[in-house]
């Protein structure tokens, strides 16, 4: 699995955050509160014991391995139901480069169509699935990390105060091959300040373009709500 992840520190204690699905089995299930349905619905298997984290150092980058099982268990910490994780960093661990959010970045409110943006390295910026991966070798196969320009969706004001919570939804209207998301996920999404972790990319459904027309050709995004962040981080 290659994904994406940021750093966010809360009182000198650094933790890695991404999407869960990048290391744990997750099973999300978001039910719809308008229509008795899911709002978001997705499962994933892929089960992770080791992190190659690599951080950006001058112009070179910096590795660390780390090894979960030799984690005590209240230094990881997700919510499989709607997709986070973060695992504090050892504090012998040197970030370098890397930029570190603090609880003053984080923006719990979105407005209605705020400019958003996914930032982080996906399918054009990870090296080609084809060469075999090496610590020493893989590094100098990545690329500019992207940027995925998106709008925010609002959610309706009846009964979805607690999606919003959790979630949020976005829209990419340049969208291209889904496949060029990948690795995106557990990206920081960024409006003034650290709004999520992107999490998952679909077409919206047929009935949704055929009510909404200019949805049609459009991505939906959604992403891990940074309420959840700072929930779970308790900020």
């Amino acid at each position: 699995m290659r994904a994406t992840g940021f750093i966010v520190d809360v009182d000198g204690h650094r933790y890695l955050v991404t999407a869960r699905h990048n290391v744990f089995p997750t099973q999300v299930n978001i039910p719809n509160p308008r229509t008795g349905g899911s709002y978001l619905r997705y499962n994933a298997d892929f089960q992770a014991n080791i992190l190659d984290v690599y951080f950006p150092h001058g112009g070179d980058w910096s590795h660390h391995r780390i090894q979960l099982s030799n984690l005590p268990p209240h230094k990881i910490i997700t919510t499989p139901e709607s997709d986070l994780l973060a695992v504090q960093l050892p504090q012998n661990i040197e970030i370098h480069d890397a930029t570190s959010f603090t609880p003053e970045d984080i923006q719990t409110d979105v407005e209605p169509n705020e400019s958003l943006v996914a930032y982080g390295y996906g399918q054009n910026s990870l090296p080609d699935e084809s060469i075999d991966y090496t610590v020493s070798e893989y590094p100098y196969e990545i690329k500019t990390p992207q940027e995925l320009t998106l709008s925010a969706v609002p959610l309706p004001a009846d009964g979805f105060d607690s999606i919003s919570n959790v979630i949020g939804t976005a829209i990419d209207e340049e969208s291209s091959s889904a496949y060029l998301y990948n690795g995106l996920s557990g990206s920081p999404v960024l409006g003034d300040g650290l709004v999520g972790i992107y999490t998952s990319s679909s077409e919206f459904p047929e009935e949704v373009g055929n009510a909404n027309p200019s949805l049609v050709g459009t991505t939906r995004v959604d992403y891990v709500s940074s309420n959840l962040i700072s929930t779970a981080l308790r900020l």
